[in-house]
């Protein structure tokens, strides 16, 4: 009996050791997973992803697959209609919240950084798994048909998969070897050794509530247009050109799984659609002849938004809508978001399923998702510091700190000094300029004001003086997270800091700077200043709407603020160079001044007659245009002599070809020609291809600046 009742206690502890154990096991396969993160690791897929460890705890859980993953197992099943799969360029480029509100679409995007092919074909194939009797449509994002990427980028976009027949089948495809697929069903085995790298985002990870309602989507607000000047912002490719002969080559793995997904989709009745989001890097005519050839292969149908005429259609402007050269920031994200809306609606026949009971749940997600996205945009977009936290007086689970630096007060009107003070903001509302300031404004109410004052104009004032030095406070958002503010006006310090988890984050600018934390996600969802010492109001960070504003009231380019000729000046020269490209396909396809012959051997035996005709039409093209100079250098060689002209608003104001050098001078203007040298310097810069042949620069005297340059 005593020898029974033993092995019974031995089988009890040995089960109840192997349970501990089991659990153990399963809390470290979620605690030493890294938390990977969609966009601030943005690239090419070169290398491997980003965790938290490379970016900081609190940019964490700005973009997560966490979100994205999670979020789509919390949705219902048999509810998704229309599925967006792909790489980063698909998670920043639509928003399906705004499908479900502007056409009542039931949408969801499933995407990671540098998403390989064969991730996405599973991903289809795990929504299908649960959605099997909605799904009807499937939008595929082609950026990655041309290459493979590292194992990391298999993990990122596989890890959030939960377990089933698709996710085994997808790990046996990516795995190469046993130790592999193990390691993509047991996350532990793969990152044991992140314990000297765990942090404060890993505990929160095992309570996590993903943002459902962002439906996969990655909010990103930076902007192109803030980044150097008007000749320095990257331009698009734009215009189709028949002419280009090179291709790239579809990557072999990445081609063998798409037509997996191609079949899968015409075996279950799901519509397939490929689509490029609309770019200014790494996509030009070559990539996309190749995706079109493979598209037109298969018999699906290929959406090039890089090109016209859909990048027109949508109205994309790449200095506003981009956050860089390959990412649309939200603005971008929303013209292609309505575009797709009526596409869906108008071509696929997209369900609107708004007011239907089994949808009442996207209601909830999208209330959430205007109190925390279009609450942001709200805030980017005000011109007044009254306005921006009067925005913030409408709730919401925010945080801003405020802190003022130097002078504030000089501009700080009285219709913003009333709208302060009906947010509770009175010390603010009340400072002079030579006031310190710090405010921490938390869930629409004020939780803590300090101003300090350099000098009272009245001794009996109720106000406290400053001892010369800075001030600052410390305190800790709802979840914990420890900040700090300092404030100094001009003569107690001169500086404004924010630090969160001991990280500034702080514009240190004159006037009031501004953080605004959300207190939900953990993350700074913006940070910002107002110069209340230059003027009371900021430039639109809307600067494409305040520019055809402006326009449509009348005003000449002259009265345009610096802001909005930046944007004038980019728009004319996107509007510049696609007319150059134009141009010159239709000389080269010989279409010019009505001539539509095609061009055969015998016409173009004399290559130096060729050249000079095709310049001939350039010129003819410019030179009647007003306000336009053209200037000439000839690359002289053997074949060609030392030239140089002028063409001035259609008159040759200036010519020499009768020496074996020439330099040209007049205003703002300095062209060299001679043996292997061709310069044409413009207000001290030369803009000459320097190439052999003769260089052409067209330019717009008025508006100052290039308008296209080539070479024949």
């Amino acid at each position: 009996m005593d020898s029974m009742k033993k092995t019974l206690q031995t089988i009890a502890k040995i089960f109840m050791f192997g349970l501990i154990f089991l659990a153990l096991f399963v809390f470290a396969n979620i605690f030493f997973r890294p938390v990977w993160l969609s966009e601030d690791a943005i690239g090419d897929g070169e290398g491997s992803p980003l965790s938290i460890d490379e970016v900081g705890e609190v940019a964490a859980y700005e973009s997560t697959n966490e979100d994205a993953t999670a979020g789509f197992y919390e949705e219902p099943k048999n509810r998704i209609e229309t599925l967006f799969v792909g790489a980063s360029m698909t998670s920043v480029g639509i928003t399906p919240m705004e499908l479900y509100e502007n056409y009542g679409i039931c949408a969801y995007s499933i995407t990671s950084e540098a998403q390989p092919v064969l991730a996405s074909y599973y991903w289809v194939k795990e929504a299908y798994r649960l959605h099997p009797d909605t799904l009807k449509t499937v939008v595929f994002d082609v950026s990655m048909m041309r290459r493979d990427v590292g194992k990391g980028f298999y993990e990122k976009a596989l890890n959030g998969m939960k377990y089933s027949a698709v996710k085994r089948e997808a790990i046996n495809e990516a795995s190469n070897g046993m130790g592999a697929v193990l390691g993509y069903t047991f996350p532990l085995l793969t990152y044991h050794s992140r314990w000297a790298e765990l942090g404060r985002t890993d505990f929160h990870k095992l309570n996590y509530k993903p943002r459902s309602y962002l439906r996969g989507y990655n909010l990103r607000t930076k902007r192109i247009f803030n980044e150097g000047t008007y000749e320095e912002m990257p331009l698009s490719t734009s215009v189709v050109n028949t002419n280009v002969e090179a291709r790239v080559d579809v990557h072999e793995k990445s081609e063998k799984y798409f037509k997996e997904l191609v079949k899968f989709c015409n075996d279950k009745g799901i519509k397939l659609i490929m689509y490029k989001t609309p770019s200014v890097g790494n996509w030009g005519n070559k990539e996309h002849f190749s995706i079109q050839a493979l598209a037109d292969s298969e018999g699906v149908e290929f959406i090039d938004f890089v090109f016209e005429p859909l990048i027109d259609d949508i109205g994309y402007n790449p200095a506003t809508d981009a956050e860089n050269k390959k990412h649309n920031n939200y603005y971008g994200a929303k013209k292609l978001t309505d575009w797709f809306g009526k596409y869906l609606t108008e071509e696929c026949g997209a369900t609107d399923v708004r007011g239907k009971s089994d949808y009442l749940y996207m209601d909830s997600q999208l209330a959430e998702y205007q109190e925390k996205i279009e609450t942001v945009i709200r805030l980017k977009e005000t011109t007044s510091i009254g306005d921006y936290m009067s925005v913030l007086s409408e709730g919401g689970n925010f945080t801003a700190l405020i802190s003022v630096r130097g002078s504030a007060g000089r501009r700080l009107d009285e219709t913003n000094r009333s709208k302060l003070s009906e947010t509770g903001l009175t010390a603010l509302s009340q400072i002079d300029d030579k006031a310190s300031y710090l405010g921490v404004f938390e869930k629409g109410n004020v939780k803590y004001e300090r101003a300090v004052y350099e000098k009272l104009s009245d001794q009996s004032e109720n106000k406290e003086l400053s001892n010369g030095d800075a001030i600052g406070y410390t305190g800790r958002f709802p979840k914990g997270i420890q900040y700090t503010i300092n404030s100094g006006s001009s003569n107690s310090g001169d500086v404004s800091n924010i630090k969160i988890d001991g990280e500034d984050y702080s514009w240190n600018k004159r006037g009031i700077n501004i953080v605004v934390y959300d207190n939900d996600s953990e993350t700074i969802v913006d940070d910002t200043y107002f110069d209340t010492w230059e003027a009371s109001e900021r430039e639109s960070f809307d600067t494409e709407t305040a520019l055809a504003k402006a326009l449509e009231d009348g005003k000449q380019f002259e009265e345009l603020s610096p802001e909005l000729k930046k944007l004038y000046l980019y728009n004319e020269r996107v509007k510049n160079y696609r007319e150059a490209v134009h141009l010159k396909i239709d000389i080269e396809n010989g279409s010019v001044d009505g001539n539509t012959e095609e061009k055969t051997d015998e016409n173009s035996e004399d290559d130096e007659a060729a050249e000079s005709d095709k310049l001939s039409k350039y010129i003819e093209h410019y030179k009647n245009r007003e306000n336009t100079v053209i200037y000439m250098s000839a690359k002289a060689s053997e074949e060609i002599k030392p030239y140089a002209a002028v063409i001035d608003d259609g008159n040759i104001s200036d010519s020499d070809q009768n020496s074996d050098s020439i330099h040209l001078q007049g205003l703002g203007y300095d062209i060299i020609s001679g043996d292997g040298v061709s310069k044409i310097i413009i207000n001290q810069k030369d803009y000459s291809p320097d190439e052999d042949g003769i260089n052409v620069v067209v330019y717009d005297k008025k508006l100052q600046m290039i308008v296209d340059t080539v070479t024949y």
